[in-house]
C-alpha cells in the first residue's frame, strides 16, 4: 500500500513539473513576443501609424506592459519550481524501485517534506491521463481500490487544457495584431 502511495506521489510531481514548464514557456514566449512587438512598433511607427502621438503612447505602455510581465513572470520561478518536482520524484523513484520495507515510511515522508507538495489537479490529471493513456485506473493509495475518472473530471481536465491554450497562446497573440488592424483602420 504504501508502495502505491510512492508510485501516485511521484506521478503526480512529474505531472507539476509538466505543468510548469510549460508556465515557463508561455511565459519566455510572451516575454519574447511583446518585446518583438514593441521593437516593431518603434521601427516601424511612421509608416504604420499617422498619428505620432499615438505611437508614443502605444510604445510607452507596451513598454511598461514588457517590464512589468518580465518582473512578475520572473517572481512566480517556473523553471526553479519544476526542477524542484523533478529531484522529487526522481528520489521518490528510486525509493520505490529499490527501498527496504522498513525504511521506506520514513524516507518517503523524508523526501516528501524536502520539496514543494503538488497541486490536487496534478493527482486529478493523474486518474483521467492513465484511463487516457489506456493504463488500468489508478489504485486509490492506502487501499486496492481503483479509482476511475468521472465525467467532471474528463470535462474539467478538457476544459483546463483548452483555456490554457487559447487563453495562453491564442489571446495574448492575437489581441495585439487585432489592435494594430483597428489602429490602422482608424
Amino acid at each position: 500500500m504504501l508502495r502505491d502511495k510512492i508510485w501516485t506521489t511521484y506521478k503526480c510531481r512529474m505531472n507539476a513539473e509538466r505543468r510548469y514548464r510549460s508556465y515557463n514557456l508561455l511565459s519566455h514566449l510572451l516575454t519574447s513576443y511583446y518585446s518583438l512587438l514593441l521593437i516593431f512598433l518603434s521601427i516601424f511607427s511612421d509608416q504604420i501609424l499617422s498619428n505620432h502621438q499615438l505611437a508614443q503612447g502605444l510604445g510607452i505602455a507596451l513598454s511598461v506592459a514588457v517590464f512589468s510581465l518580465s518582473l512578475v513572470l520572473y517572481g512566480f520561478h517556473f523553471s526553479e519550481t519544476a526542477d524542484k518536482h523533478r529531484e522529487c520524484y526522481l528520489k521518490l523513484q528510486g525509493l520505490y524501485d529499490g527501498g527496504n520495507p522498513p525504511e521506506l515510511a520514513a524516507k518517503y515522508d523524508e523526501i516528501k517534506h524536502q520539496y514543494p507538495n503538488h497541486s490536487p489537479r496534478d493527482y486529478r490529471d493523474l486518474i483521467v491521463e492513465t484511463v487516457l493513456n489506456g493504463h488500468s485506473p489508478v489504485t486509490r493509495p492506502g487501499t486496492a481500490e481503483k479509482v476511475s475518472p468521472t465525467c467532471w473530471q474528463y470535462m474539467d481536465y478538457l476544459a483546463r487544457k483548452v483555456s490554457f491554450v487559447v487563453i495562453g497562446y491564442v489571446i495574448h497573440l492575437v489581441w495585439p495584431i487585432v489592435a494594430v488592424r483597428f489602429l490602422l483602420a482608424s
